[in-house]
């Protein structure tokens, strides 16, 4: 099983990293976006299919851009 931590550290690290400008308040606040991908484990026998990596992330991207 994988270790829930590296989930929500690394993403707002990485983004802090290479994205300066970015306000450390809104990183933190956000970290926990990063499970998401993961609600595909509602679905029986979906997990890291299709919706891990192409739906959720895709979904992500167009709320980010409309907003």
């Amino acid at each position: 099983m994988v270790s829930w931590v590296p989930q929500i550290i690394y993403p707002p690290l990485v983004a802090l990293a290479f994205l300066p400008a970015l306000p450390r308040k809104w990183v933190i606040l956000l970290a926990p976006v990063t499970y998401l991908a993961d609600l595909d484990y509602l679905v029986p026998g979906e997990h890291r299919v299709w919706t891990h990596t192409l739906l959720i992330p895709f979904l992500l991207l167009g709320i980010v851009w409309l907003l």
